[in-house]
């Protein structure tokens, strides 16, 4: 019987460490969003602040190297870019994505009950399936084409 608590222990950790995995990557906690703005270029006390776009739900996914300041809601996938210092990051999201969820709960991570996170991790769930699906489509679309116009070129 000890051999037993013993699995369940070690499965329950390993199930929580994958959980916790899972959640860092899919963005879902306002400190991991925050970590992805490392080269933000705008400071603390401005409106288009790194804590302010964390708190709208962005994470920053362009390259300030290139000049590219694009982040991407950790919901809804909807990008923007082109930000400035007096930009309020939850007007954006709101104005270029109002069917998002996390524009539509507008509360911050602490006030969110379980029922909401959840019913966000949905969402996130939903999104990025529906990412994959069409990547694989438009693979498998590309694939078709080129059948196609292989077997047209083809003399008899």
């Amino acid at each position: 019987m000890p051999s037993l608590d013993k699995t369940n222990s070690s499965n329950i950790s390993t199930g929580l460490e994958k959980l916790e995995t899972l959640l860092k990557t899919l963005k879902l906690f306002e400190e991991d969003r925050v970590k992805t703005f490392e080269d933000w270029s705008f400071s603390e006390d401005e409106k288009c602040s790194i804590s302010e776009m964390a708190k709208a739900g962005f994470c920053f996914t362009g390259d300030m190297s290139k000049d590219d300041d694009s982040a991407t809601c950790f919901v809804c996938g909807k990008v923007l870019d082109g930000w400035e210092n007096t930009d309020d990051p939850w007007i954006e999201h709101q104005k270029h994505s109002a069917n998002c969820q996390f524009v539509k709960m507008r509360r911050s991570e602490d006030e969110l009950t379980v029922e909401e996170f959840l019913d966000l991790f949905k969402h996130i769930s939903r999104q990025y399936l529906t990412n994959q699906y069409k990547k694989k489509e438009a693979v498998f679309i590309e694939v078709v084409q080129n059948i196609r116009e292989i077997i047209k070129n083809q003399q008899f």
